[in-house]
């Protein structure tokens, strides 16, 4: 008996990781994916749908409700695997900064390719990746300002005051 209930589990765990899985791999990289399964922790009593997100090889999932979180790797060229190759997939390439601006990534994509150390070790919870992005948010904005808005005296100024800052 204890084997058929240890099986049941195992089954009904690697259900929900493989549907957590196939949520984010067939949404952007770095993008919540909400709802997308019940709840693989708590020995499958949780029945609630979990939050989750993609970086790299690395799925992140949080339950809100029971708080149970796990990460997810190995997945790749799995049944599970939805990733299709696409121009948001890739780093930017500093040439294509010269090509029709409709060509270039979303801007979303890119700045949370430079909020990455900030956010990545992070359970996807909304409120923790808020408080995380204000360092980086306050230094792209200040690059941006200083190399397109012809105001250096901002990267200046702002550098100081957010080196050695913890984000989050």
């Amino acid at each position: 008996m204890a084997q058929s209930c240890s099986g049941a589990l195992a089954w009904v765990l690697a259900r929900a990781l493989t549907d957590v899985v196939a949520a984010t791999t067939s949404a952007a990289e770095d993008s919540f994916v909400e709802g997308v399964s019940r709840c693989p922790g708590r020995g499958g009593k949780c029945r609630r749908g979990v939050v989750a997100v993609r970086f790299d090889t690395s799925v992140r999932w949080f339950c809100p409700s029971c708080e149970a979180a796990g990460v997810v790797t190995g997945w790749e060229r799995t049944r599970a695997d939805r990733r299709v190759e696409s121009l948001a997939e890739k780093p930017m390439d500093p040439k294509a900064l010269r090509a029709p601006i409709s060509s270039w990534p979303k801007i979303s994509g890119a700045f949370t390719s430079f909020a990455r150390p900030a956010i990545e070790p992070l359970p996807p919870i909304a409120e923790h990746w808020v408080r995380a992005l204000v360092v980086p948010a306050t230094v792209w904005n200040a690059v941006v300002l200083a190399d397109f808005g012809g105001k250096p005296a901002w990267l200046a100024e702002v550098t100081p005051r957010v080196a050695g800052h913890p984000a989050g």
